[in-house]
């Protein structure tokens, strides 16, 4: 029996690691898509980069909350952009959460993506990109690390981070992971049962929707990432890459931020924008009193911003980019820092 148990230990390890493997080569959708097209679930896949947690499928071309939705070949929503950035160009690279991500609006109504038209549009002789990095759950030091791990490598004169109010939760998926040498169960009971039993399945190994608000019922390979603490400290980490990289930052909010978030926005000279009076204008113009319940978010009871949200922020930042000639690169070519 003992040998047994061993023997479904390994398995089990053995299993967990072909898991790991699948999940973080997804490269087409496998879930059935649903009358509105596929959750989020079904588009991502696992990072191979532990604080990155998980990311979206590259070369998506599908529907997510109704709204179409496509990758390019980087896994970012948005169009195609070249990793090796051509002269004389201008790149913003976006990082954020839902709200940057678009949920539940289609690729051409986000935020981002009508900013870069409208900077084009209003700044015809300079040219410009951007790159979307923004993905639904990820918290600020996610977001970071998406920068540091992938985006950098984009060469961003100037990075957009969008702050939320639940910036210091967990992140939306975690991969449940077993402890093989655990004595208080038996890994050739739990195959029996998930051989013998159809109504028993194991959940070790998958990416699952993160549910937990108590910290110490986090497991312990997310602990770093959830709290205050880290998503705070993951600012002074975007302040020093953008000394060591030579790019400018903005810190964007259609909220209040936390006292602690602003105190390090001012500290690190972050520009600040926060496009809230902007949208209560346009709400006080049309009648609305309820943001909740009307036309500016995707659905009632659903409070991420609407098609008509996006373009009101676009516009905020437009106005914002123009008056503070925030579209001129940090540096010279010459003076590009190395690379690490």
């Amino acid at each position: 029996m003992l040998g047994a148990e061993a023997l479904f230990r390994v398995k089990a390890w053995q299993d967990d690691r072909g898991t790991l493997e699948n999940l973080q080569n997804r490269q087409e959708i496998e879930a059935a898509p649903r009358e509105d097209g596929h959750t989020l679930g079904a588009i991502i896949r696992m990072s191979r980069h532990p604080a990155v947690v998980y990311e979206l499928m590259p070369n998506l071309r599908t529907r997510h909350i109704g709204k179409p939705l496509s990758t390019n070949s980087h896994g970012f929503r948005g169009p195609e952009v070249p990793l090796e950035k051509p002269d004389s160009t201008f790149r913003i690279v976006g990082i954020g959460d839902s709200l940057m991500f678009g949920h539940g609006t289609a690729d051409d109504t986000l935020y981002l993506h009508l900013l870069a038209e409208g900077l084009r549009e209003r700044l015809p002789d300079r040219r410009l990109d951007y790159v979307n990095t923004a993905v639904s759950g990820y918290n600020t030091a996610m977001e970071v690390a998406v920068l540091r791990e992938r985006g950098l490598a984009f060469d961003p004169d100037l990075v957009l981070i969008h702050w939320v109010g639940n910036d210091f939760e967990l992140p939306l998926f975690i991969r449940t992971r077993e402890n093989y040498l655990r004595l208080d169960r038996s890994f050739l009971v739990t195959y029996l049962r998930q051989r013998f039993l159809a109504q028993y399945r194991m959940t070790a190994g998958r990416l699952e929707y993160a549910t937990r608000e108590d910290h110490e019922t986090i497991p312990e390979a997310y602990r770093f990432l959830s709290g205050k603490e880290p998503n705070v400290a993951a600012l002074d980490d975007l302040a020093d890459l953008a000394v060591r990289h030579g790019f400018s930052v903005i810190f964007f909010s259609i909220e209040e931020p936390h006292p602690e978030v602003m105190a390090r926005v001012r500290r690190h000279g972050f520009a600040y924008i926060n496009g809230w009076s902007a949208i209560r204008e346009a709400m006080t113009e049309r009648g609305v009193t309820d943001y909740y319940d009307s036309e500016f978010t995707v659905a009632p009871g659903d409070p991420h911003p609407s098609e008509l949200t996006h373009r009101i922020m676009a516009d905020t930042l437009i106005e914002a980019f123009l008056a503070k000639d925030l579209v001129t690169p940090a540096r010279l070519p010459s003076e590009t820092p190395p690379r690490e």
